[in-house]
């Protein structure tokens, strides 16, 4: 028995199908992977220069070392410097969708 002259793709036309849609859901599992771990290292950041200043003078303060006011200026000196480098941290996605636009205006070129 012939087959129908419309199915006699139809198999190859499922697997060229089924590996692009593949490649789709495995750059969309990329992306939000990426995402997920910028997530964590912008919102670790953010926890870590909270305690930091504190963790790492403090020994100094119970040693009697520093007094309170002295732990207060590190830990606001540590608060200028971190926000002077916060600039980074919160614009690394911004930075990151720009250099990906700009090298696809670079391949189209």
């Amino acid at each position: 028995m012939q087959r129908p002259a419309g199915l006699r793709g139809e198999e190859r036309q499922k697997r060229s199908l089924g590996l692009g849609l593949n490649k789709v859901l495995a750059i969309a599992r990329g992306i939000v992977d990426t995402t997920a771990k910028l997530t964590w290292v912008t919102a670790g950041y953010g926890w870590v220069s909270i305690v930091a200043p504190i963790v790492i003078a403090s020994p100094a303060y119970f040693s009697t070392k520093l007094s309170f006011g002295e732990l207060m200026v590190v830990v606001g000196a540590f608060y200028q410097v971190d926000q002077s480098l916060r600039w980074f941290v919160d614009n690394f996605a911004v930075l990151a969708e720009w250099r990906a636009a700009l090298f696809r205006v670079i391949k189209f070129r």
